[in-house]
C-alpha cells in the first residue's frame, strides 16, 4: 500500500527528467549537461521529498514570508503577545507602505495561526478581545527572517549598485 505513492513519485521524477533532458537539449547555451542534469535531478527530488503542491508546508510557508503582512506581523510578535487592535495600530504605524486592512489583518492572522507559528487568545475582558502571541515553531521561524534580513542588509550596497547596473544596461521593453 506505501509504495504506491513512492513508485508513483519515482515515475513522476523520471517523467520530469525526460523533460528536462529534452529541453536542455533544444538549448544551445544550457550548461554541461554532465553537472546540470543531476543537480537538477537532486532538486526534484527535494520537491517531491519535501511537496510541491500548493497546500504543501514548503510552498505556504514561502508565500506567506512573501505576502506583505506576514513578516512584519510575526517580527512584531516575537517581542509579545498582542490584542487584536493594538496589533493592527502598530502595523500601520510602522509599515512603510500604509494600514493593513482589517479583513486582510484578519487573513493573514488565521494563515499563521492554522500553521502553527502564532496562537490566538480570547480575553476575558470588557469588552471582550483576541490575543496573539507566537508559538515556539513561530519563534525559530522570526529567527531565520531575522538571518535572512541580517543577509540583506550586510549586501544592501551591492543589491543597489546591481539595480543601477541592470537599469543602465537595460535595453527599452519593445512592448513598450
Amino acid at each position: 500500500m506505501r509504495l504506491a505513492p513512492i513508485m508513483a513519485g519515482v515515475e513522476e521524477i523520471a517523467a520530469k527528467m525526460a523533460h528536462v533532458t529534452a529541453i536542455l537539449g533544444r538549448d544551445p547555451h544550457a550548461a554541461d549537461s554532465a553537472t546540470t542534469l543531476p543537480a537538477l535531478q537532486r532538486m526534484l527530488e527535494a520537491m517531491e521529498r519535501d511537496g510541491n503542491r500548493r497546500q504543501d508546508p514548503i510552498r505556504e510557508v514561502f508565500a506567506r514570508l512573501g505576502d506583505k503582512w506576514s513578516p512584519l506581523l510575526l517580527l512584531l510578535l516575537q517581542m509579545r503577545s498582542l490584542r487584536h487592535a493594538t496589533l493592527w495600530r502598530l502595523v500601520g504605524t510602522v509599515a512603510g507602505d500604509g494600514q493593513i486592512s482589517q479583513r486582510i489583518l484578519r487573513l493573514r492572522l488565521r494563515g499563521l495561526e492554522q500553521d502553527g507559528l502564532i496562537r490566538r487568545r480570547l480575553i476575558d475582558s470588557k469588552p471582550p478581545g483576541v490575543q496573539y502571541e507566537l508559538t515556539q515553531l513561530g519563534h525559530e521561524l522570526v529567527s531565520h527572517i531575522e538571518g535572512l534580513m541580517a543577509w540583506t542588509r550586510g549586501h544592501s550596497d551591492e543589491i543597489r549598485a546591481a539595480r543601477k547596473r541592470f537599469v543602465a544596461l537595460s535595453e527599452p521593453d519593445p512592448g513598450d
